[in-house]
């Protein structure tokens, strides 16, 4: 019994120390996990609340391009911002999500990092420019804008891909701080950029100043980004040059495939719900979709601290059987904050909504009331898709979200032209429900339930398949 409260003992010292990769002292190579730093809580808090400062100052930075243009240039920098970003997602392919996992098992260098993300980042040019590209007509068409401003949404957009490669680094060595405050300052800053496109004559030029403030602000992340990453390096000994070899299009594919099924369907509720009941019922469906959005920030600080952690427990060759009790933790701790904020919504939605959006959207309550409990499902996925990436399966993830896809699709058609907003609600708890039953079915299938002995064997095998791919 105490050989085993040892060993979970180092798990909770490794699993919980940002500074990880800081030898001992006298030796060479990665040493033993360093004492000072924080734990997961303060990872998780790290994460979750930068995502939340980072949604803010994005809020902020809309409302002033509100106040600042008419209705015509608003939509045109909407949708050019949302051309640059969605240009930027595409062509990282699930690149950075594979760099965190990667370097967090200890594959590969810094310098390997960049120069295969780049190598990796070339070959897919095409993709980013042809985006990017589309987006500008079709935005552009009819209320021609300045090329130079035209190059600015261009310029942030390939600053915001190049920022995610650092920032993916800074995750995969537990520093969520330091990423975090990364990406929340250069958001803040094109908020406060922004400020100045009030006081300037000329729609157009308030439109500049917005992109400018977009530059600007990607940039600043990528700086602060890479000093924190230069940082890490020095404190950074060799690493093997496995993960250079497992760092390729086709392993980054899952986590491709992942992110674009993901974009499609919260595309893809809205549009099918307007199209098969009213714009009425959509009115009240949008409220409750977009809370559910700023719901997932729980689950997705869950997902971005799990996986580098668990990475990283394989490299140090731990007993599997601690893994799944750090998942256990996590899904634990997740549903503990979970479970009181569903049922606080549930009954105090109808003041919520009436308080933040306004009486006229009370015809949201119902659909609110169902798409809110996603959140306890959420946060029980959230580790085991983790997991099962961390481990070398990203592919099943795939499975995964390509079942759920289908399945809310399915449910949207059956119920939408019925129940309205609240069809399409139930649809989309749906999705949770599905990915949670089929997420379990796969963790019980892969092995990673079964006894430690035939876990420790089968991530060796498949570590051992990634890393002659």
């Amino acid at each position: 019994m105490s050989e085993r409260a040892d060993v979970w003992k180092k798990v909770l010292q490794f699993a919980v120390r940002p500074n990880w990769f800081r030898s001992r002292k006298g030796q060479s190579g990665i040493g033993t996990p360093s004492t000072n730093a924080g734990t997961v809580g303060k990872s998780l808090a790290w994460s979750f609340g930068s995502d939340f400062a980072t949604k803010v100052a994005t809020f902020t930075t809309t409302l002033i391009a509100v106040r600042s243009l008419d209705p015509i240039r608003f939509g045109q920098f909407t949708g050019l911002l949302a051309a640059a970003l969605l240009a930027a997602s595409f062509w990282d392919a699930g690149l950075t999500t594979l760099l965190t996992r990667e370097y967090a098992a200890r594959h590969l260098s810094i310098r390997q990092a960049v120069a295969r993300s780049w190598i990796l980042r070339l070959k897919l040019a095409a993709v980013w420019i042809a985006i990017f590209a589309c987006g500008v007509v079709i935005v552009t068409r009819g209320y021609p804008i300045g090329l130079g401003t035209v190059a600015c949404f261009a310029g942030g957009s390939l600053l915001f891909a190049t920022s995610a490669i650092p920032l993916a680094l800074l995750r995969g060595a537990l520093r969520f701080r330091h990423a975090g405050y990364a990406a929340a300052l250069g958001r803040w800053l094109t908020a406060v950029i922004s400020l100045g496109s009030i006081g300037v004559a000329g729609l157009d030029r308030r439109l500049q100043v917005l992109a400018l403030g977009f530059v600007f602000g990607e940039g600043f992340t990528l700086v602060v980004a890479a000093i924190e990453v230069n940082r890490v390096a020095r404190r950074t000994a060799s690493f093997s040059s496995v993960g250079a070899q497992v760092l390729t299009l086709r392993s980054a594919l899952p986590f491709a495939a992942n992110s674009i099924l993901s974009i499609a369907y919260n595309r893809f509720d809205v549009v099918i719900l307007a199209a098969l009941s009213s714009v009425t019922q959509l009115s009240f469906y949008a409220p409750a979709s977009r809370i559910q959005d700023a719901l997932y920030l729980l689950p997705s600080a869950l997902g971005m601290v799990a996986l580098p952690i668990l990475a990283g427990l394989s490299s140090y060759a731990v007993e599997p059987l601690e893994a799944r009790r750090l998942v256990r933790l996590l899904i634990v701790g997740g549903l503990v904050l979970a479970l009181p904020v569903s049922i606080c919504f549930t009954i105090f939605a109808p003041t919520i909504i009436a308080v933040i959006l306004g009486p006229a959207y009370i015809g949201a309550v119902p659909a609110t009331r169902i798409i809110v409990w996603f959140l306890p499902l959420a946060v029980v996925q959230a580790p085991l898709l983790a997991w099962l990436a961390a481990t070398g399966q990203a592919i099943q993830t795939t499975k995964v979200f390509v079942a759920t896809f289908l399945a809310a699709g399915l449910m949207h058609l059956s119920l939408d032209w019925w129940w309205g907003a609240t069809g399409g609600a139930v649809a989309t708890l749906s999705r949770d429900l599905v990915a949670v039953m089929i997420l379990f079915l796969i963790v019980r299938k892969t092995g990673l339930l079964d006894a430690p002995s035939s876990t420790n064997g089968l991530n060796q095998k498949v570590m051992s398949a990634e890393a002659v791919q």
